[in-house]
C-alpha cells in the first residue's frame, strides 16, 4: 500500500498556492525586458545570500532555461537544482516589494477560510 506523503508547505502557504506564486514569479520576471534595470527586482535579488542559489535563479527566470539544462551545465541533478531554486525563489518573494506578492497569498487563503 502506498500512503502519499502530504506536499511541502513553503513560506505558509499550500502546494497549489505556492504553485500559483512561483508562475507569476515567472511571468513577472520573464516579461521584464531589463530585468536588472528595476530596482525592486535587484534589492530582492540581492537578499539571496547564496551565489549559487542565486545563479539558478537567473538562469531559470531571466534566461529563461529549464532545470534540466541548469542540471546539465553544472553538473548537477535535477532534484538539486530544484532545491536550490526553492530557496532562492523563497527569499526573493520575502523581499521582493517589501513581500508584497507573498502577502497577497496569505491574505487570500485568510479571505477563504473566513468565508468557509
Amino acid at each position: 500500500m502506498y500512503i502519499k506523503k502530504p506536499k511541502a508547505n513553503y513560506l505558509g502557504l499550500s502546494h497549489e498556492q505556492w504553485l500559483k506564486l512561483r508562475d507569476i514569479l515567472a511571468i513577472i520576471m520573464r516579461h521584464k525586458s531589463q530585468p536588472y534595470q528595476s530596482n525592486l527586482i535587484m534589492s530582492a535579488l540581492n537578499k539571496i545570500d547564496d551565489r549559487e542559489q542565486r545563479n539558478i535563479f537567473e538562469c531559470y527566470y531571466f534566461k529563461p532555461e529549464g532545470i534540466v539544462s541548469i542540471a546539465k551545465s553544472r553538473g548537477l541533478t535535477e532534484r538539486v537544482v530544484g532545491q536550490l531554486l526553492i530557496r532562492a525563489v523563497q527569499a526573493f518573494i520575502e523581499q521582493y516589494d517589501d513581500g508584497h506578492l507573498l502577502l497577497m497569498f496569505k491574505d487570500s487563503e485568510l479571505e477563504n477560510e473566513e468565508t468557509e
